[in-house]
């Protein structure tokens, strides 16, 4: 039987350039942000636990993330809120761009995986400690105005991948988060709902109930999560919630204050990265700051340096003093928005976050963060990468149990299809006609000199039963040859097929499907298995196994 290791395949070959070299040892390049190494969880939630007081002031903060989530739905805003509120709670932090119905399926891979660390730093600790339980916090990234990319949905339907976005963007550089949402979406999810099949209608249903009844693109995000993951849901928090950006001030105002050295900092850290070979996630222009301005119109534009005392935004060469924008952030913080090279530093600075779990994205581009969190006197935390999954009912479990016990291995099942198919051609056929062949020529042989021995008249008679048994042996070889086509085509048919599911689009599964894909798709229980069998050990990729209980329209597809 195929072991757990067999059923898991390295994720190196999945990662960027970047990742890969961290992940593969190059921790300098993240000095002075530390990296868990795979296998290590346990030693560092033991740290963390002890040393997990923090200095951050998190009590107005909590309060207003506690009315949020209540107003989400949450079934623990207040507990986790009243956690957070204590300046000694261990905070766990992951985050995402509030996705079109929940993102991609790696946002729930993204805060199991943060759950996970809260639970597991929350039993490392000693009653001597004095440590409360940790806290999950979820950060939704609704500053950003990558429409395109928030707005992509993909669904796994009962005949067919079917995938798209919601259009164009109609406000380019306005933030997503903060807007209403598009109303094409309602329509749209009954259109899906009457192709999908029950369980997946069923959530498009949920999810289009939740749109409809929701203020703005983030509110949408968060109930649904709320809705898809219960009392397993982190604290959710709006990165542009007034009480977020009022947290943000002091780190706001060092970024603008400091802006000379930030500059210089991050210029040294590109050119010293770009000397070691490192590609740039990130361009840092020099002069052009880390922070954004978002004016009355709502566009978001980022803040360059003039001289020693102006500023001006990309796109208009008006020059403004520094003091009106030092102003700004002090009467008006939500009007700053950090760029992704100060917002690690910037939430770890109004958070004290113990471990920060991100994404292969996020760990390409942290290298070139370094620098700003002694600039904003923030303590980098621990960053553990999020472990990748693949999900698999009961029935395509099995299979991928066969063929891994057939000596295909998962990664080449996920690998270059070009390679997939040469390692099926070289196991279709054994040799073992051949094999025959050479014993009966043999047998022949033999027959024919014994034939010569006994009576020279019973030669002729051998010559003719040799070859009769070797039509008859060709003949079968044709048969044998044919049956062995018929299974191969079945087999690879089969493999086809569950190469597909694993890789939908071409792409791996939880980089594709829609979250909602996960109870639509796998069933209800697949929350809960997502949940309680990821590990946290984010150099393999590792299957996801619901339970027994097949979805009838997705095993319908499978086997046309």
């Amino acid at each position: 039987m195929a072991t757990p290791a067999e059923l898991s395949t390295s994720i190196l070959p999945f990662l960027g350039s970047t990742a890969r070299r961290i992940l593969d040892g190059e921790r300098a390049l993240l000095s002075p942000i530390e990296l868990v190494d795979p296998g290590s969880e346990r030693t560092v939630a033991r740290e963390v636990c002890q040393g997990a007081a923090s200095s951050v002031d998190r009590t107005a903060l909590a309060a207003a993330l506690e009315a949020d989530n209540e107003r989400w739905g949450h079934p623990l805003a207040s507990e986790l809120s009243k956690r957070l509120a204590n300046p000694a709670t261990p905070v766990v932090v992951t985050g995402q761009q509030p996705g079109f119905l929940g993102g991609p399926i790696y946002t729930l891979s993204k805060i199991a995986a943060a759950v996970e660390w809260a639970r597991q730093i929350t039993e490392a600790r000693d009653e001597g400690d004095g440590v409360p339980p940790a806290v999950p916090v979820f950060w939704m990234a609704g500053e950003d105005h990558d429409f395109g990319e928030m707005a992509q949905w993909c669904l796994s339907m009962p005949k067919e991948l079917l995938s798209g976005g919601l259009g164009d963007d109609p406000q380019p550089l306005v933030p997503v988060g903060g807007r209403s949402i598009p109303p094409g979406v309602v329509p749209l999810l009954e259109e899906l709902g009457d192709q999908a099949s029950p369980w997946l209608s069923s959530w498009l249903g949920q999810a289009r109930d939740l749109y409809r009844d929701s203020v703005s693109w983030t509110d949408g995000f968060a109930r649904l999560l709320v809705r898809l993951l219960g009392e397993r849901c982190p604290l959710l928090l709006d990165a542009q919630a007034p009480a977020v950006k009022r947290t943000q001030q002091p780190a706001l105002e060092k970024l603008v204050t400091e802006r000379a050295l930030v500059d210089q900092r991050l210029d040294e850290r590109a050119r010293g990265l770009e000397a070691s070979g490192f590609r740039h996630q990130v361009k840092h222009a020099p002069g052009w700051s880390p922070l954004f301005e978002v004016a009355e119109d709502g566009c978001r534009r980022r803040i360059g340096w003039v001289g020693d005392d102006g500023y001006r935004v990309r796109g208009d060469d008006d020059v403004r003093p520094v003091s009106g924008l030092l102003e700004m952030i002090d009467r008006s913080p939500e009007r700053i928005s950090p760029g992704v090279l100060a917002r690690p530093a910037i939430q770890d600075a109004m958070l004290g976050t113990s471990v920060f779990v991100v994404g292969p994205g996020e760990l390409s581009y942290l290298p070139q963060v370094a620098p700003v969190y002694e600039l904003v006197g923030a303590r980098p935390a621990r960053v553990a990468l999020r472990p990748q999954c693949l999900l698999l009912d009961g029935r395509r479990s099995k299979q991928l149990r066969e063929l891994v016990e057939s000596g295909l291995a998962l990664g080449l099942l996920l690998g270059p299809f070009d390679e997939l198919e040469e390692a099926l051609a070289a196991s279709a056929d054994d040799g073992a006609i051949d094999r025959l062949e050479m014993r009966f020529d043999g047998l022949l042989e033999e027959l024919g000199a014994l034939a010569a021995e006994t009576d020279p008249g019973l030669e002729k008679p051998a010559r003719k039963t040799a070859d009769q048994i070797r039509r008859g042996l060709g003949a079968f070889r044709g048969k044998h040859q044919a049956a062995l086509a018929r299974r191969d085509e079945t087999r690879r048919g089969r493999i086809e097929s569950l190469r597909e599911q694993c890789l939908p689009g071409g792409k791996l599964q939880e980089r594709t499907l829609s979250s909602v894909c996960v109870p639509g798709v796998f069933g209800e229980h697949a929350i809960a298995a997502l949940f309680d069998q990821l590990e946290l050990d984010p150099s393999r990729l590792r299957i996801i196994t619901p339970g027994s209980v097949t979805n009838p329209d997705l095993a319908r597809r499978n086997s046309d």
